[in-house]
């Protein structure tokens, strides 16, 4: 379910998840207020898939944590 398949669209993967993320993160938040402001949206549905796309993204190298704030990553 992280990449879209037949059966699952791409607004409903984790990267069409972390795509909604990145598009939200503007500057560095925190993660409570990140969720707070991305919880509305029904693709995310719940807080563990939303720690999910964020554990995905930090993978990625996408995005960074630093002094307690999420941003995104510059490399």
């Amino acid at each position: 379910m992280i990449l879209p398949t037949k059966f699952t669209n791409i607004k409903s993967s984790y990267l069409g998840l972390g795509a909604l993320v990145l598009n939200n993160l503007h500057s560095p938040q925190a993660v409570s207020d990140l969720w707070i402001k991305l919880k509305i949206n029904p693709e995310i549905a719940t807080y563990q898939r939303f720690i999910k796309t964020l554990f995905i993204l930090y993978s990625l190298g996408a995005i960074d944590l630093k002094n307690g704030l999420i941003y995104r990553s510059m490399s």
